[in-house]
């Protein structure tokens, strides 16, 4: 990162302290590290096996203390907002293994496919007491008194572009064009989880976790964030918008952009 001399010094102090920024600087020490590393133990292959040991133990420790250091654990963002207030969060926190030896976040429930508690607008109420939807918020849709002809802004995502629901132009950059239902381009993987049952999961592919699906581009409408490029009623002259589709994944899952530190979820 460089400092322009056109932004102002606290701008740049923030950048310098931003998530990316800091992960940035994180990885190009750690590339950095291991190379020096293999060169060193390279020209000095005669050192004892337990000193070399020793050392790939304590290099371990050392930097898993300054990736907190440096830029601390990954963070989670809720999508967005609804325009009823209510935020779009569609990630459960519940691995495989859940508070067991064989927790595993590489296989995660789907909150929709699974008893999670969920009302019936898809959603809950968090430990902190905040109320936010998993899926389709149904009796918020309801509400809006959609026709199927016509767009409707629904909300708005974190990295700060616009939530439809379901439809879309036929031609993307034709408002002319008749509205359909856009589909998503995920489907659910054919065969069966490659797990053993105990560290992670076996058995059919069916929806129940959201590994289950993948994204296959150009099977449906949009892309793998669940948008596309377009025009609207509300952005005549184009933008990127994001679709709540009613099959998965529902709510998206990524961002094309990047989110609003307002929407970061547990502790800043």
């Amino acid at each position: 990162s460089s400092y322009n001399l056109g932004e102002p010094f606290n701008a740049w102090l923030i950048e310098m302290n931003s998530y990316e920024y800091r992960r940035s600087v994180f990885l190009n020490f750690l590339v950095s590290f291991v190379l020096i590393f293999i060169v060193k133990f390279s020209f000095f292959s005669k050192r004892k096996l337990e000193l070399l040991e020793k050392s790939i133990a304590y290099s371990y420790i050392l930097l898993g203390i300054l990736y907190f250091i440096f830029f601390g654990p990954i963070p989670r963002y809720a999508f967005g907002i609804c325009l009823n207030g209510v935020e779009m969060d569609p990630v459960a926190a519940e691995p495989w293994g859940k508070n067991t030896t064989n927790e595993n976040y590489d296989w995660n429930l789907e909150a929709t496919a699974n008893n999670l508690g969920l009302d019936c607008s898809n959603a809950h109420v968090q430990p902190t007491g905040a109320y936010h939807y998993h899926g389709t918020p149904v009796k918020y849709i309801e509400s809006l008194n959609t026709s199927g002809n016509e767009m409707v802004l629904m909300g708005w995502a974190a990295d700060g572009f616009p939530v439809y629901y379901s439809f879309g132009y036929f031609t993307a950059n034709d408002n002319k064009s008749v509205v359909k239902a856009l589909k998503s381009s995920y489907r659910l993987k054919s065969g069966n989880r490659p797990g053993d049952g105990v560290s992670a999961p076996c058995g059919e592919y069916n929806g129940k976790y959201v590994q289950d699906y993948e994204y296959s581009e150009g099977l449906g409408d949009l892309d793998e964030a669940n948008g596309r490029t377009g025009v609207t009623p509300e952005f005549p002259n184009g933008t990127y918008y994001y679709v709540l589709t009613d099959e998965f994944p529902g709510i998206p899952r990524y961002f094309v952009g990047t989110p609003s530190n307002d929407f970061k979820l547990g502790p800043n």
